[in-house]
């Protein structure tokens, strides 16, 4: 452990804009994570990142991106892409969440088979 409490380093972070005490975060090498309280303290909410029977809770998350007046809605960058047997095979790239990081929804349809590494919204739309 280090400083921070996390196991390995932090490679990216999520903010409210309206609600600035909610905190995402993702570690260097797997884990994702929520605070409530400004980043004194972190929840694991890696166990919850399944879709049907996928579970990508170890799984590298290279953005998220949260909504700026609403901290519940959260999107997240799978940090792979493709299958490893067949990697042109469409797989989950992009994850997204209404309930603060409890349930998850594939929000890949129409991105392209590429490893999203940042995300922006404009006009209330999310784009990656």
């Amino acid at each position: 452990m280090n400083r921070t409490g996390f196991e390995h380093a932090i490679l990216c972070l999520g903010i409210c804009r309206e609600d600035p005490s909610v905190v995402y975060a993702s570690q260097a090498w797997s884990g994702f994570f929520k605070s409530t309280d400004s980043g004194k303290h972190f929840t694991d909410l890696s166990s919850k990142l399944k879709l049907g029977e996928g579970f990508y809770g170890n799984t590298r998350i290279h953005a998220i991106c949260v909504d700026p007046t609403d901290a519940q809605r959260v999107w997240i960058a799978l940090g792979y892409l493709g299958d490893h047997l067949n990697p042109c095979k469409q797989t989950p790239r992009v994850l997204f969440s209404q309930d603060g990081g409890e349930s998850w929804i594939d929000a890949s349809q129409g991105l392209p088979v590429f490893t999203s590494l940042t995300f922006a919204i404009w006009k209330g739309v999310m784009m990656c």
